[in-house]
């Protein structure tokens, strides 16, 4: 896999290096907190529960992360040299190919160029502000393994945060905001004389550090749990009908092979395999430049078939 030039890693617009900075910084923490402060809050430590919740987070946490950065890394750009080499090979303009003036090169087809990377991209399906890239032909298996990591993630940390709060009322660390509503009337707030102590009442709802750490965390889990659906519900179709963001506007779906091979598209060969880690090789089955259509899969069935008659 091809990756980007380092200076080209971090991007240069504000609003996605703070997207990016959110989720190198705020997800590592908020793993750290659930699995340190909320995970023995409801299991006790060494049960098989307990364990089996551990595995599982590091199983999660450790595929979120690594194709978060897989995904930031890879390079979906047009390589120039590469598409001269085509030219010359087909001797002529290909078809389907298009000039880009921006980028003074003949790009293949499904290939667009970006405003905000200031590149042709291969098979560019949008530019993602919270990778600071664009996703791509090199890069989509990554972003697809990391928006269902992401909607199991946040899914699993909601419900567990959940339970945290409601069931256990922070547990050990007794969140004063939770029972606020009845201290007004608890009688250790009345003094000798029956009146409220209206500076001890004050005190008991001051939250402490970890509880406005933690409600921080937990509203971010909130935004990311409907992000993160959000996103799949909207990229589940392109995946479906093996399109891009904008064939699927436009309604084209002239590479749709099926659900079986438009997946092996995205995922690669081995992607049976894929799920497991973000490091399983997996080749995808094109370069990204020639494309097999409905229409060429069609005729070249009809021939197999032919010849399978005449012999």
């Amino acid at each position: 896999m091809k990756l980007r030039p380092v200076d080209k890693i971090w991007p240069n617009d504000f609003n996605e290096c703070m997207q990016m900075s959110a989720i190198i910084g705020l997800i590592p923490i908020a793993y750290y907190i659930l699995m340190t402060k909320v995970l023995p809050e409801l299991l006790d430590y060494g049960t098989p529960g307990y364990i089996l919740l551990q595995l599982l987070g590091m199983f999660l946490f450790s595929n979120l992360m690594s194709n978060f950065f897989m995904c930031m890394l890879a390079d979906t750009s047009i390589d120039p040299w590469i598409m001269s080499l085509q030219l010359e090979r087909e001797n002529k303009k290909p078809i389907n190919w298009h000039e880009c003036d921006k980028c003074d090169i003949w790009a293949p087809p499904r290939s667009h160029h970006c405003k905000i990377c200031h590149v042709c991209v291969l098979k560019r399906d949008h530019h993602c502000t919270f990778i600071g890239s664009c996703i791509g032909h090199a890069n989509y298996r990554y972003f697809f393994f990391f928006i269902i990591y992401s909607v199991i993630s946040s899914l699993i940390a909601f419900i567990a945060n959940l339970v945290f709060i409601h069931a256990l009322r922070g547990g050990s660390h007794k969140f004063v905001l939770l029972p606020f509503a009845n201290a007004v009337y608890d009688i250790q707030n009345l003094n000798e004389d029956g009146k409220l102590n209206l500076l001890e009442i004050f005190k008991s709802l001051i939250p402490g550090n970890f509880e406005i750490i933690f409600a921080i965390l937990f509203g971010l889990n909130t935004l990311l749990l409907f992000l993160s659906m959000y996103f799949l519900y909207r990229f589940l179709p392109i995946l479906i009908r093996g399109a891009t963001y904008y064939e699927l506007k436009k309604n084209i779906f002239t590479y749709d092979r099926g659900l079986s091979l438009n997946f092996q598209m995205i995922l690669g060969t081995r992607m049976k395999w894929t799920w497991i880690s973000a490091f399983i090789s997996s080749p995808l089955p094109h370069d990204g430049i020639q494309w097999l259509t409905e229409d060429k899969d069609a005729d070249d069935a009809k021939q197999s078939e032919m010849k399978n008659c005449v012999s």
